[in-house]
């Protein structure tokens, strides 16, 4: 698409010389003077690079769509940036290098599960959402918090949380899952430096005191989606079982919410 951009520049660059010299040759037999033939001249060029400007430099405007592409995949919207890539290849069908772009999204995009995909694109629109409104709901930039960490996304995880904490300073519950999240993130970049022993008693450390206290005093439904989900991968199901029954107990009242974190967590076909 570079190619495409520059041949873009080039020509405008060529039209707007172009005409400035026909416009000189063209007025200088009309006017009486070359100074009045060199004004009508310097006009004409004006008003073309006039109209270059208003229309919004039109070489750039694919450089942009192209732009933007990326930062929709960037940020998880996943389908608004395949719709974008789409309408570039349309418009590009011999860029080789867009198309080896175009098709490295969609490889990446193939190592997912539906069920993830899903995710992704509903934390992003959330995150879209509420940073366009300027949201002044706590709940939601913590559950907006709680799915970034759930999908790794742990530096925007940390300012969802602190936008929470600074909307309710006086909410325990944001203040206490920020400090938890730290903590959880700053282990994680210590386990990059243990021996896989070490790595190992730690991530059983860890496993070990979130579910002891879910049992003791309840979560959020996304602690219960990390504690199954840990729970799963380690094939332990025998305390899968105990804990299912411990979270539906929980959440008695609340069916939505037991069929939302058993569905976050059940296996794909």
């Amino acid at each position: 698409m570079e190619k495409f951009l520059y041949v873009g520049a080039v020509i405008w660059f060529l039209l707007i010389s172009t005409m400035f010299v026909a416009m000189v040759f063209l007025f200088a037999p009309l006017l009486r003077t070359a100074k009045l033939a060199w004004l009508a001249a310097g006009f004409g060029m004006a008003t073309i690079t006039g109209l270059y400007i208003w229309k919004g430099h039109p070489e750039l405007a694919d450089k942009q769509n192209s732009l933007q592409a990326q930062y929709y995949y960037s940020e998880g919207l996943l389908s608004q940036s395949v719709s974008a890539y789409e309408d570039l290849i349309a418009l590009y069908p011999d860029d080789t290098a867009l198309k080896a772009e175009f098709d490295k999204v969609l490889l990446d995009l193939s190592k997912i599960s539906k069920e993830e995909l899903q995710i992704i694109q509903t934390v992003a629109e959330l995150k879209q959402r509420l940073y366009a409104e300027n949201s002044a709901n706590a709940k939601e930039w913590r559950l907006l918090a709680n799915s970034q960490m759930q999908l790794g996304a742990y530096d925007d995880a940390l300012v969802s949380f602190k936008r929470a904490v600074m909307l309710e300073p006086d909410n325990t519950a944001h203040t206490d899952e920020l400090a938890r999240a730290v903590n959880f993130i700053e282990a994680q970049s210590q386990a990059q430096d243990m021996s896989p022993e070490d790595q190992q008693a730690m991530i059983d450390n860890m496993v070990s005191g979130l579910s002891a206290r879910l049992r003791d005093k309840g979560g959020t439904a996304e602690e219960w989606q990390r504690l199954i989900k840990a729970r799963q991968v380690r094939g332990e199901d025998a305390l899968l079982a105990e804990e299912l029954d411990i979270m539906k107990k929980q959440f008695e009242d609340r069916p939505d919410m037991i069929d939302q974190i058993l569905a976050r967590n059940s296996s794909p076909d």
